[in-house]
């Protein structure tokens, strides 16, 4: 069945998570795979693009492709989907909804920046309030989601085939899927600015918000203003693995414990 997903599996050395990567938890399994098609191979291509590996690298993490010298200064979007099919992959690919991805992740970053904020130290017991919490994330939530964000630009899409192997013996086939990635950037300057206008229109059209809530509110707009709308996961040590599949490409990945 096709399927949009979040996460992907690094080229042949990746890892089964067992939480949310974007969550911050520990990598537990790891788990190998083969690389057996991909969109430039029939071009010669031999190398997947820098920001296919980076992210896959990473367990599928944004912020990691952000990182890169090309993209400095933007903010990344990846949306990514898993298919048994390859021409669904390939026109899935070559058609995704761009603002509809890009309207997702800001929402999952705005949101995440708001329970880091509300949950922190600055913040009272007093002040911490569930259901108007809510309220925010929700007023946030759909405001992003009908909004027209100005600046982005589609960098690519890419597609794979790859084989996955069991972790404890590379002898025994799990199956065989394709993947799926498109990518999108936007200025980060210009995002930070278009998000606050949108919060400062929050504020201004609802005249029976309380005082607590215009405050969350403006420690967004502060945090925003401060560090943008970037949401780090949590350091951790990393640890190098070198896979060697028969017939297939021999590689080493650094992957975070």
């Amino acid at each position: 069945m096709n399927r949009i997903t979040l996460f992907f599996a690094a080229i042949i050395a990746a890892i089964v998570l067992a939480g949310c990567a974007s969550k911050g938890k520990n990598m537990e399994t790891l788990a190998t795979y083969a690389i057996l098609d991909h969109k430039g191979a029939a071009t010669g291509t031999n190398q997947l693009p820098e920001w296919v590996t980076v992210y896959l690298d990473s367990g599928g993490m944004d912020t990691a492709v952000e990182k890169l010298s090309q993209f400095k200064g933007m903010y990344c979007f990846i949306g990514t989907a898993e298919s048994t099919n390859k021409k669904f992959a390939q026109t899935w690919a070559a058609n995704v909804d761009g603002p509809t991805l890009i309207a997702a992740t800001i929402s999952t970053r705005v949101e995440n920046i708001i329970n880091s904020n509300e949950n922190g130290e600055d913040v009272s017991d007093a002040q911490r309030d569930e259901a108007s919490m809510n309220r925010i994330i929700n007023a946030v939530r759909n405001t992003v989601q009908s909004a027209t964000f100005n600046g982005a630009r589609n960098v690519g899409d890419w597609w794979i085939q790859i084989r996955t192997y069991d972790p404890d013996d590379h002898s025994v086939v799990r199956g065989e899927e394709y993947r799926a990635y498109a990518l999108y950037t936007i200025d980060s300057k210009s995002l930070d600015q278009q998000m606050i206008a949108k919060l400062q229109n929050i504020i201004a059209n609802d005249k029976a918000m309380s005082a607590d809530e215009r405050a969350t509110y403006n420690r967004l707009i502060n945090r925003i203003q401060e560090r943008g709308l970037g949401v780090e996961p949590p350091p951790a040590p990393a640890t190098t693995v070198t896979t060697t599949v028969p017939g297939r490409l021999t590689t080493s990945v650094t992957i975070p414990q």
